[in-house]
């Protein structure tokens, strides 16, 4: 029996804890003799052997049953899988055309809010322009009536400033 015990280590582990050295070297090689010792720790070896070997049996035999049981639950659960999956599957089928029906009713209800859409869009652009048209129409007047305004402040300033020039004569001949 081979074993992976250093003596000399254990001793001055023992001197780092305190132990005296003598003690220590006594410690490790009394150690050393009873590890180096066959059957000392293992008297009847052979009967305890054969029993566990006893037990082993008994235990790989139990495991040879829970083997074959779980093959079977195996078997019934990939069957039971199976015929889920099928049932699944035609579920999902059907909810797929159901679906496919329902989206070919969306798009033709979305093509015809596109074409209500441009026919808005259409109105729009005819209303754009027309705004346009106003608009520039509407630039033009009132150029014209700020021109027109210009005008009326120069002719109402001449006036007052006319008519201050009557008061003072009046007011200081």
């Amino acid at each position: 029996m081979t074993n992976q015990f250093d003596p000399r280590q254990y001793a001055s582990t023992l001197e780092a804890a305190g132990v005296p050295s003598t003690q220590a070297e006594a410690h490790a090689k009394a150690l050393a003799y009873v590890l180096e010792s066959p059957g000392f720790f293992l008297p009847g070896f052979d009967r305890l052997r054969s029993e566990f070997n006893g037990h082993v049996d008994k235990i790989n035999l139990r495991l040879d049953r829970l083997d074959s049981r779980l093959e079977n639950a195996e078997a019934l659960h990939k069957a039971r899988s199976e015929h889920i999956e099928i049932v699944i599957n035609a579920r999902i089928d059907k909810l797929e055309s159901r679906l496919d029906a329902r989206i070919e009713k969306l798009d033709a209800r979305i093509d015809q809010l596109d074409a209500r859409i441009d026919k808005l869009d259409a109105r729009i652009d005819k209303l754009d322009a027309r705004f346009e048209r106003l608009e520039a129409t509407v630039h033009a007047d009132i150029a014209g009536i700020r021109s027109d305004a210009k005008l009326h402040r120069w002719m109402t300033a001449t006036l007052v400033a006319f008519n201050a020039a009557v008061l003072v004569k009046i007011l200081f001949p």
